[in-house]
Order: structure tokens, then C-alpha cells, then sequence
């Protein structure tokens, strides 16, 4: 299924600069973008919907997203800067009218004799349709009464329809929401976008710099301080030496008064 773009969230800023950020079924990242609209009204945000089957080839192809909010596991980590952001619940997905629709929770124990709708058959001649359209094809069959299915509770939440019913599971993985792009990727773009998703301000002095920017920024401010340290701890010692110095040179009896000065403690005479 084809990645569907959302059209650019802010209006065009004419240098022709844009950031590009995919996303799955479920995932809301409205809060991160308004937030990106505040502070950088020149570079528009184009949002993009994509099916989980593509979620790492769009940020690996030339005009694909810079970076996507996906749902782990993903094949080849390590090719890939991840950043997991939360976890989600997994939730039962039954028929209405089933006799566990009305239960507070569910668990896998109780699914025992049920019917699972896992993954779908398609004609390999299907033409392509929206992205996470086979979520929406599970819930469909769910609906018919030929089984339940287990889906994120934010996928559960997206597709709901009034004749399926949601119930938490116990005892099933939940899955986790992370931010990726690859590791042979970087600019400034990225590193502000990431600094947003983790919650950095405007004035943060993280924001906009790279890892290894901020390894070398962190280097030279520890090599300063270490600087300053011994240039105060050298100069100590020289005033030390000085007044050492200074006092072995003193004369005998400390701080005699000089001649022709008058005496300390004495007055004039009085007159007879």
C-alpha cells in the first residue's frame, strides 16, 4: 500500500525545505507537530501515513520521510537511531453480540477455544488502498462473527465500529511506539524533531545539535573546567611560595618601630 502524505502542516516557506515524518495506524503525533509549527514556521512539516509493511523502507528511499514513528520489532535495528517513546496495551478485538463483549478483561486462557484472525490473504492483483486498510479489513471479518482479534489498543480505538466490542487482554505483549531514522541520515531538522518528542524547550541548549555535537560540547566544557581548576591551583601555590618567602625575609622582632618615630604607648612629659 502506498505511504499517503497528509500535505505540508505550516504554509510554504519558499526556500523549498521540508521535513517529512511518517507514521502508523494509531500513532497521534499532533502534539509534536504543533509544537514544531510554533518554533519553525520556515520549514514545513508534511505528515505521511504508512502501513507497517513499508515503515522502515520510507525513510531508506530518496523522497520518503526523514524520520517515522513506527511500531517495534523491526527487522535490522541496528541500521536505524531508535528512540522508543511508549507502550502500548494490547486489546481483544470480538463481535458485539460475543459473550465476552461485556467483560472487564480478558485472557489468553479465555481465548483458548476461540477463533483467531491473524493476518488476511489478499489477491496479488489488489490495487493499492490507504495505508492500515488491513486493520480495518481484521475488525471486518471480527464483525462477521468468524473469530476475535488481538490489536494495539490505539489500533483498536482507530478502526472501532459500533458493532465489535475492545477488552483489554492479560498475558499478550504489549507493543512500543519509537521514533526512527537511519543512522546513515543527519541534519538539523532531525535532531530538533527529536529534541521536541522528547519534551526539550525552545531555549534548551540540547536543541538542534547533533549527539557527537553535544559529545564535543560536553568535552571542552570538562576540559575548561579542568583547565581553570589547575591554573587556580597553581597560582595558589605561587602565593603561597610568595608569602613564605616573604616572611623568612622579615626582620628579626617583627614589625619594630623605625627611628626617630615615637615610641608606642608613650605621652608627652608633663610639665613641672
Amino acid at each position: 500500500m502506498q505511504p499517503q502524505a497528509e500535505g505540508s502542516e505550516t504554509p510554504a516557506a519558499g526556500a523549498g525545505i521540508r521535513f517529512r515524518v511518517a507514521y502508523v495506524p494509531g500513532v497521534t503525533p499532533t502534539k509534536w507537530v504543533r509544537v514544531w509549527n510554533e518554533r519553525h514556521t520556515n520549514v514545513p512539516l508534511e505528515l505521511v501515513r504508512v502501513d507497517e509493511a513499508q515503515q522502515t523502507e520510507i525513510v531508506g528511499q530518496d523522497g520518503g520521510a526523514d524520520v517515522v514513528l513506527l511500531r517495534l520489532p523491526i527487522d535490522d535495528p541496528d541500521a536505524f537511531h531508535l528512540i522508543s517513546l511508549y507502550e502500548e496495551l494490547p486489546f481483544v478485538v470480538l463481535p458485539k453480540e460475543h459473550a465476552f463483549a461485556e467483560a472487564a478483561r480478558l485472557s489468553l486462557d479465555d481465548l483458548a477455544d476461540e477463533t483467531l484472525v491473524a493476518d488476511l490473504d489478499y489477491p496479488e492483483d489488489m490495487p493499492e488502498r490507504e495505508p492500515g486498510s488491513h486493520y480495518a479489513d481484521v475488525v471486518e471479518v471480527v464483525a462477521a462473527g468468524s473469530g476475535y482479534a488481538v490489536l494495539p489498543q490505539s489500533v483498536a480505538r482507530l478502526f472501532a465500529r459500533k458493532d465489535v466490542a475492545a477488552v483489554p487482554l492479560d498475558g499478550a505483549a504489549s507493543t512500543t511506539i519509537a521514533l526512527a531514522w537511519p543512522r546513515s541520515r543527519a541534519s538539523d531538522e532531525i535532531q530538533t524533531f527529536v529534541g521536541i518528542v522528547r519534551g526539550r524547550t525552545a531555549h534548551s541548549s540540547r536543541d538542534g545539535m547533533s549527539d557527537a555535537d553535544r559529545e564535543a560540547s560536553a568535552r571542552k566544557a570538562a576540559g575548561k573546567k579542568e583547565s581553570d581548576r589547575k591554573a587556580a591551583e597553581k597560582k595558589a601555590a605561587e602565593n603561597n611560595r610568595k608569602r613564605a618567602a616573604s616572611k623568612k625575609n622579615a626582620p628579626l622582632g617583627g614589625n619594630r618601630p623605625h627611628k626617630g618615630s615615637p615610641a608606642r604607648g608613650r605621652g608627652k612629659g608633663r610639665r613641672r
